[in-house]
């Protein structure tokens, strides 16, 4: 097997072209990027979706809950998936605090299938700043009907 990034590819799917690995690699660096340098610009008041309830327990400090399974666009994974996205935007402290950090954390967990090349595009708009993020909600909506 060759370890030239010309010749290494990785499958995103029947009907897609293949991607190279560099390229991948890059995507997944500026989704990275971007994800970090919101982390960093979000404030402390900012509140989590309108549709995700928080509960509020004074006693409950940090609740750490595994990262939901990557996202490989399979129809019958996709509630399986959003459930666990929704259970990290709501619990108490959660660093995703901002609809921009929320569309990131999403994106970063579609690494599989065609959900990998929507993701890419998606980060890869958000960086170019051609997507404009509104909302949880709106953005939800187009996963929905996407998936």
């Amino acid at each position: 097997m060759s370890t030239s990034s010309e010749s290494t590819f990785l499958s995103t799917g029947t009907n897609n072209p293949p991607v190279t690995m560099e390229t991948f690699l890059q995507s997944q660096q500026h989704l990275t990027d971007a994800l970090t340098a919101l982390l960093n610009q979000q404030t402390a008041h900012a509140q989590p979706p309108a549709n995700i309830i928080v509960p509020q327990h004074p006693h409950v400090q940090r609740v750490k809950l595994p990262l939901p399974d990557e996202y490989d666009s399979s129809p019958n994974k996709y509630n399986t998936f959003i459930q666990g996205v929704r259970a990290h935007l709501g619990v108490p402290d959660s660093p995703y605090t901002t609809p921009a950090l929320q569309i990131l954390f999403t994106l970063s967990l579609m690494k599989k299938g065609l959900a990998t090349t929507w993701a890419n595009e998606r980060s890869q708009a958000i960086h170019d700043r051609t997507y404009a993020i509104t909302s949880w909600d709106d953005f939800e909506s187009l996963l929905q009907a996407m998936f």
